[in-house]
């Protein structure tokens, strides 16, 4: 695949996935705002059911009654008609793109889900496209990023040949190639973005690093999901906003560098089997030859001795 048929491909992934944040934002987002004005009229009336209960009237006892509650409840019983407003919605467009992302990424968090059937049908229906499409882009990634990593070592390889004629590169294992394109992608896509996590999420640093680790390999527990705090966009503003759009960068090119990484050990695998192959099909054809050759010697001493008495036989006959 050429450079501008995979810039093509990624610009028809994007479109689809913003296609896809559309829809279900559509549809979610109404779901959650009717949802939310249930919550809160189911909230007063059972506060109106409560203060009724109240006789004669006990301020003190009532608002301890009504905290206990609410705690128990984890949602609050007060006739607070300013929570549900303020409170940040789940199906905002970026939490769309971001859901359309996981679907076809495979992560599948699965902290937000449609909640609607035909929500279910289509997210399978887009599935089955944006999964495919999904791979044959990262796998052309993946192989750009092993083609830029090979580029960079012949050309270290080169420059320390121009410093040193007598430079000889040293030969590395495979368990030792394996660490040397792996490390890397372990700080830049893991330690570096989860300092990142822990200041923007409130996260422990270890939790960060895990998270980080679940993301990209795919795992996708859902336990931490970030850019899903109550008061992050009022807490960092429009710093937020970049932490949104660098999150997708950094999905993006952790998983096309992952798919690099297992494209390495594939094909170091593959080239262990096959050395293998090699020399027991060596092995085999010199224990061949090695039995040819011996039946071989065998034959001809036998063949000579029939002729060395034949020889004997017809001189006593003359």
């Amino acid at each position: 695949m050429s450079l501008k048929q995979w810039l093509a491909l990624l610009a028809f992934y994007v479109s689809y996935l913003f296609f896809g944040a559309s829809v279900f934002y559509h549809f979610e987002h109404k779901l959650e705002t009717q949802k939310r004005a249930e919550a809160k009229q189911n909230q007063l009336s059972l506060n109106d059911l409560l203060l009724k209960s109240f006789k004669p009237m006990d301020v003190s006892l009532r608002d301890s009654i009504l905290n206990e509650i609410s705690s128990f409840c984890e949602k609050s019983v007060h006739n607070d008609t300013t929570e549900y407003l303020e409170k940040p919605y789940i199906w905002n467009f970026y939490h769309s793109f971001f859901f359309s992302f996981t679907v076809c990424s495979t992560v599948g968090y699965g902290n937000i889900s449609p909640t609607n059937t035909f929500g279910r049908m289509f997210m399978i229906l887009y599935a089955l496209v944006g999964i495919p499409v999904n791979g044959i882009l990262f796998a052309y990634l993946g192989e750009f990023f092993g083609s830029m990593f090979t580029g960079l070592y012949r050309l270290y390889h080169l420059y320390q040949k121009n410093l040193n004629k007598h430079y000889k590169p040293h030969q590395f294992g495979f368990l030792a190639q394996i660490l040397l394109y792996f490390c890397p992608g372990i700080v830049l896509f893991i330690f570096i973005p989860a300092c990142l996590f822990s200041y923007f999420e409130n996260w422990e640093y270890s939790i960060s690093v895990y998270y980080a680790f679940v993301t990209l390999t795919t795992i996708g527990f859902g336990d931490f999901v970030p850019t899903f705090g109550s008061l992050q966009e009022q807490q960092f503003g429009v710093f937020f906003r970049c932490y949104q759009v660098f999150i997708i960068f950094w999905f993006i090119t952790g998983l096309g560098y992952l798919v690099m990484v297992m494209g390495f050990l594939a094909k170091g695998m593959r080239s262990k089997k096959i050395a293998k192959l090699e020399t027991l099909v060596a092995s085999n054809l010199r224990s061949r030859n090695e039995r040819l050759w011996q039946s071989i010697q065998r034959d001809r001493i036998f063949v000579r001795s029939i002729f060395d008495e034949l020889y004997l036989l017809n001189y006593k006959v003359f």
